[in-house]
């Protein structure tokens, strides 16, 4: 495997991450709407976006990465590069083929 093609592998890795995580939060949006509803509770803090912005982050989390444009892969792809460089840099003396990948999600 070439660079470029690590960098894809870990990237498309990065957004699928991101695009379940905000699944996550968006499932449980509707939850914590009715536990800060309550009197009593102190209420959450209100961030607001442009909806431009909601609207293409609500395309990106059903859009494999795949099917990305290239300008959004950039933005996977500058993580990737981030992730690689911090295992090279801090595992040099690992021998990875022996890599046991428990926890990966089947």
């Amino acid at each position: 495997m070439n660079n470029e093609e690590l960098i894809e592998k870990v990237a498309d890795f990065i957004h699928d991450q991101w695009s379940h995580w905000e699944k996550h939060k968006k499932s449980k949006e509707k939850e914590r709407r009715q536990f800060f509803s309550i009197p009593h509770r102190i209420k959450e803090t209100i961030i607001s976006f442009d909806k431009e912005d909601c609207e293409r982050w609500e395309r990106q989390m059903h859009t494999p990465y795949a099917e990305l444009s290239e300008k959004e892969k950039d933005s996977d792809r500058k993580w990737a590069v981030k992730i690689i460089k911090l295992i090279e840099e801090n595992t040099p003396e690992y021998d990875w083929s022996n890599w046991d990948q428990k926890g990966e999600d089947n």
